[in-house]
């Protein structure tokens, strides 16, 4: 089995005042953030998180509106 293939990659929702923030993290050591494109998501990182998870613990998130995040902007109405 190759090594990388062992590394799960875990998934959860941050709480903030104006919703939840999707991410997915995997690995240990210092922390490497990724962040996606305009209109992608998380999702976009999957096959190279594990090769990442290596050496670093990777988090990657789902801007908000973007991926399972709630959007930032909420109607005043």
């Amino acid at each position: 089995m190759i090594q990388e293939q062992a590394i799960k990659i875990k998934r959860g929702f941050v709480d903030r005042s104006w919703g939840q923030v999707h991410y997915r993290t995997a690995g240990n050591g210092p922390a490497l953030v990724l962040t996606h494109k305009t209109y992608f998501s998380s999702r976009s990182f999957i096959r190279v998180m594990p090769l990442l998870a290596l050496d670093f613990r990777v988090i990657a998130l789902d801007t908000p509106g973007q991926g399972e995040s709630e959007n930032e902007i909420r109607s005043t109405s």
